[in-house]
């Protein structure tokens, strides 16, 4: 992962295609506000899947850029565990999976929405659902050089079809989403409502490797030559910046205290192939460099490390599809990941129940001869509380994305089953659909 940084300012056509869309609804039910809930947490990037098969490549509701998120956490703790222990953050052991588990059998998605594609050239393609506090999922279809952004309420309602720039990431809060948008060598953050209308940008503020701040806003690696993280909040204002080693970015992520973690390329500090950290906390005072791990089979920055949130606080580290650390809050040392963590490779990790537990969520773009992905459920200390199924098709398919909202709610990138949606192409929409709240 490298941070990229402003060349040129791109021009975003100002003229986009206009965009068809469209939902369907049966028995939705709306949506109140919620306490916050964690954001995604994934052990993979974020990219786009194919509609034809509700969606391939891996995905993450996060920055596309090996770092993880999530949302709110209410301990600062620093004593995690190792072994079987989950590594809470200090707090206690969990009481079991009480209140965790959902019903093993939600039966059929009551919401979908679909956003027609702009052409047959193969090159348009579909985005993860992300949903905020409140309920509103956005879903967007990507195409060559252009995006349309749906905004729709939890029953259903279309509330905005915006177009995007060139590419984006959204990521969700307790209210209202941030978007890390692209466009040629230019990289921004845009804040929008619950409603879908533009509440603040920062056009001029350069941005990569955004990470969501579980306590509201986000971080991101600014600075250019004089290399920086900066923390927004919710309103895009800068709440502070740092200065950070120039070496090569290797990961960002803030954890449920709202610590933020910055791994780099160690080989400067600590010898070849290692790789290094450094802590800043909530109120932007950064710590001591420190080594988090030895060296691994090549440079740090050309591995695909990834960041997630535990409950309480602190971190895991992946390595592609396996678990290799955790890491306390504010520590300069990592352990090994728990067992039961280890036990689990090639999955991501999403907060349930207000950040109780954890969905162990699959990953996409897998040929299933019975089109169903199944939610496991485990508590912070590892016990499995259930699996849950999500059918995203009758029959067989290539799965798409499945993935869990701020306020609870399990969204799918599935086939359409609507042959009118039917190309000569094959599948012309990108189609979602959702049940809300299943994890609140």
């Amino acid at each position: 992962m490298r941070s990229r940084f402003l060349v040129e300012l791109a021009v975003v056509a100002a003229a986009l295609w206009g965009a068809r869309c469209g939902t369907r609804e049966a028995a939705g039910s709306g949506s109140g506000v919620v306490g916050p809930d964690a954001g995604y947490s994934g052990a993979d990037a974020g990219t786009s899947g194919n509609p034809d098969d509700g969606g391939g490549g891996s995905m993450d509701a996060g920055t596309g850029s090996n770092s993880g998120n999530g949302d709110a956490g209410s301990d600062g703790g620093a004593t995690g565990g190792t072994g079987t222990d989950a590594g809470s953050g200090g707090q206690s052991a969990s009481n079991g999976c009480t209140g965790l588990p959902a019903s093993s059998d939600p039966g059929a998605a009551t919401v979908s929405h679909f956003i027609w594609l702009r052409d047959s050239t193969g090159v348009d393609s579909c985005s993860p659902g992300v949903a905020s506090g409140t309920g509103t999922v956005a879903l967007t279809m990507q195409a060559y050089h252009s995006q349309t952004i749906d905004f729709v309420s939890s029953s259903g309602t279309l509330l905005a079809s915006t177009p995007g720039a060139e590419g984006s990431t959204l990521f969700a809060g307790e209210s209202g989403f941030i978007g890390n948008m692209t466009a040629s060598m230019a990289s921004w953050l845009e804040a929008q409502n619950d409603s879908g209308a533009q509440s603040a940008t920062t056009t001029y503020e350069q941005v990569a490797d955004v990470a969501e701040d579980p306590l509201g806003g986000v971080v991101a690696l600014t600075g250019g030559t004089a290399p920086q993280i900066t923390s927004f909040d919710t309103s895009l204002t800068v709440h502070w910046r740092v200065s950070r080693p120039a070496d090569y970015p290797v990961a960002l992520a803030v954890d449920r205290a709202g610590a933020t973690l910055f791994l780099f390329d160690g080989t400067r500090l600590f010898g070849a192939n290692t790789l290094a950290g450094m802590w800043i906390d909530h109120a932007g005072v950064a710590g001591n460099v420190f080594q988090m791990l030895g060296p691994q089979r090549d440079l740090a920055f050309r591995l695909p490390f990834a960041l997630t949130q535990r409950t309480g606080s602190g971190l895991f580290l992946a390595l592609g599809p396996a678990w290799v650390a955790q890491v306390d809050s504010l520590a300069t040392a990592s352990s090994a990941a728990p067992d039961w963590l280890q036990a689990r490779p090639n999955v991501r990790l999403h907060m349930v129940r207000g950040g109780k537990g954890y969905a162990v969520l699959p990953v996409d773009a897998q040929n299933a001869q019975d089109c169903v992905q199944s939610v496991e459920v485990v508590s912070p200390s590892g016990e499995s509380c259930g699996t849950t199924s999500f059918r995203a098709a009758n029959g067989s398919c290539r799965t798409g994305p499945i993935t869990v909202g701020y306020d609870g709610t399990v969204m799918q990138l599935a086939p359409d089953p609507d042959p009118a949606h039917q190309e000569w192409f094959g599948q012309g929409t990108c189609y979602w659909h959702w049940w809300p709240g299943v994890f609140r």
